[in-house]
């Protein structure tokens, strides 16, 4: 194993020992041997590669995510997430993404609804580690929206020339085709071509493994109405000198703990009669669904407890339950780890002139008919990888369409479900019970009752569950094998789905931010579309991973039916870290 490798394992390691000693995202360093791991590990940055930076309502803001190594300036492994936000001029955070991150790198979009008010807005990303480097460690963008459905867009229209021309003419004949130092050059077959005509961008590598790298391409149409410019990898790379490269705090310093798994789900557990902490208790998180995730942790001594998800997760709620029966209707106050925190740039936005009413009104109705089609024109969502639910076993599984209907759980137990049972206990308490598998000179009794779930929620208790409406019921799955889980030990499993999966009557429910889905977005059939099908985009082709390791690489697109000049822009990285943007230029006419 190298060194690198060791060192990068001992971080790792070093994190999830402050978890779960300290039991929160956010720390206080108390020890020596804390705040030497700390001050080895590097610090992170974020870039942003946009398709554009105005946005009428009906189009959709792509962004590829870089998340950098400052002291190496490659691509960063200590983050596996980072949060993606969009805000209005009041600062008020209008949407969040939480993103995964594979090798430093992610990506999501952003779709313009009819209710975004015109005006000034902003894009922000960061990791949960950024934090403790303050707002120059952050990513920024400023966007507009120019919404002329609604009055606000009045706000942006001046009565003289517009003081802020669209970037992308200015910089037509000053485009950047070749980057010399790494030998990368991007142009397209034709320089001049007709609506719906295929056209190739060649990238072309005239040096090896030095153009080598992770990069993200967007083809679009340069449009009428103007454009703040938009931050480049080349200028973000500039900007470097004005960033932290690694930790640098202090004993008795509070940081926030990078996300170097999966997602961190991190709150307090308060007694609500006297607000008192709820300490060192084993508390159980559910996270519900097809592919559920059942999650362990302790409170600290201040209620406060921490867990890494196991696995991505696609729901929006979790909850959680506490193995004491000594309080009644805990309060959670859940720590959302999504918020910055801190002053953000001034936000900016475009002016409009009057003049540009036809523009408007065109862009506006070629919006209408591409969202008119969408079922059409598909993206396509590539699962994430999921947790085995199920401890690495193979339940028994049990369709109750398959049965004769019984009204409660306890009825179908008796007449169909094999090798439960419920038992009673000394205090009357009613507990499943599941059979050791029949193995010879074994014998089948057990000390341990099963984990209970309704559609991936644990149940506690097992008598709320008895007298549940079987009619409600679609399957029952039973594990007999032995499961060690929290550092307890489990007698199978049982866990039953209901017909809606809507399960909420165990635990107290959190609000949870899903993973951005992967995607896999629309490229315009080369064969042709179908007749009837219209095609007004003005964004041609999105790439936000296009990883390059050949000496020449070609893309085949297709332009729409709306003339005008187009740029293709790529931006991104070398693997040795470089900074590369790249840009040409062609013109579509009727």
């Amino acid at each position: 194993m190298s060194n690198m490798r060791k060192r990068r394992l001992g971080l790792i390691f070093g994190f999830m020992a402050l978890l779960i000693q300290l039991g929160s995202a956010q720390q206080r360093i108390v020890s020596e041997s804390e705040l030497n791991v700390l001050l080895k590990t590097p610090m992170e940055s974020v870039y942003l590669h946009l398709n554009r930076s105005t946005f009428f309502p009906g189009e959709t803001l792509y962004y590829s995510v870089y998340t950098m190594n400052m002291q190496t300036y490659k691509l960063s492994s200590i983050s596996k997430v980072v949060y993606v936000q969009l805000l209005d001029a009041l600062g008020e955070v209008k949407e969040t993404h939480r993103v995964r991150l594979k090798q430093g790198r992610g990506q999501g979009d952003f779709f313009f609804k009819t209710n975004y008010a015109s005006g000034a807005y902003k894009i922000i990303a960061f990791t949960n580690w950024m934090k403790n480097a303050g707002i120059n460690q952050c990513f920024q963008a400023n966007l507009t929206v120019v919404n002329p459905y609604e009055a606000s867009a009045g706000n942006l229209v001046q009565s003289q020339g517009v003081n802020n021309p669209n970037p992308n003419l200015k910089d037509v004949s000053a485009a950047e085709q070749m980057e010399s130092s790494i030998g990368l050059l991007l142009e397209t077959s034709c320089k001049t071509c007709t609506t719906e005509a295929e056209i190739k961008l060649n990238l072309k590598n005239f040096k090896g493994a030095l153009a080598e790298g992770d990069y993200s391409l967007s083809v679009a149409r340069v449009e009428e109405i103007p454009e703040l410019p938009l931050l480049s990898a080349k200028t973000f790379g500039e900007s470097y000198v004005g960033k932290s490269r690694n930790f640098s705090g202090k004993m008795f310093d509070t940081l926030w703990i990078p996300e170097n798994r999966e997602a961190i789900i991190t709150g307090r557990l308060l007694n609500s009669k006297d607000s008192s902490a709820i300490a060192n208790t084993p508390v159980v998180i559910s996270l519900p669904g097809a592919n559920f995730q059942l999650l362990t942790a302790n409170t600290n001594s201040q209620g406060q407890f921490t867990v890494y998800m196991k696995a991505p997760y696609e729901g929006t709620q979790g909850f959680l339950d506490i193995s004491s029966e000594m309080y009644e209707s805990p309060h959670l106050q859940f720590e959302n780890l999504a918020n910055w925190h801190g002053e953000l740039d001034r936000f900016s936005s475009i002016r409009i002139h009057e003049d540009m009413t036809d523009a408007i009104r065109q862009r506006s109705i070629h919006n209408q008919i591409e969202n008119g089609y969408f079922e059409a024109k598909p993206d396509t969502v590539i699962a994430p990888y999921s947790e085995e639910a199920y401890f690495g076993n193979y339940p028994r599984i049990y369709d109750l369409e398959d049965y004769t209907r019984f009204s409660t759980f306890r009825e179908t137990l008796v007449e169909i479900i094999q090798d439960v049972w419920v038992k009673t206990g000394p205090d009357k308490k009613e507990t499943l019970w599941v059979r050791a598998p029949l193995e010879e000179g074994r014998e089948t009794y057990t000390e341990h009752p099963p984990i209970v779930t309704v559609d991936g929620v644990w149940i506690g208790n097992h008598t709320s569950i008895l007298d549940f409406d079987a009619r409600q019921l679609s399957y029952v799955r039973v594990v007999q094998e032995a499961i060690n889980w929290g550092g307890r030990q489990f007698q199978g499993m049982v866990a039953l789905e209901t017909i809606d999966r809507n399960y909420s009557q165990s635990g107290i429910p959190f609000n949870f931010i899903p993973a951005e889905p992967i995607k896999r977005y629309f490229l315009q059939s080369l064969t042709g579309q179908k007749a009837h099908v219209p095609d007004f985009r003005h964004q041609l082709y999105w790439n936000p991973r296009l990883v390059f390791s050949d000496s020449e690489q070609s893309i085949a697109i297709k332009t729409s039916q709306v003339p005008g000049l187009y740029y293709a822009q790529l931006e991104g990285f070398t693997s040795y870290g470089k900074p590369v943007s790249l840009r040409c230029y062609f013109e579509v006419v009727n």
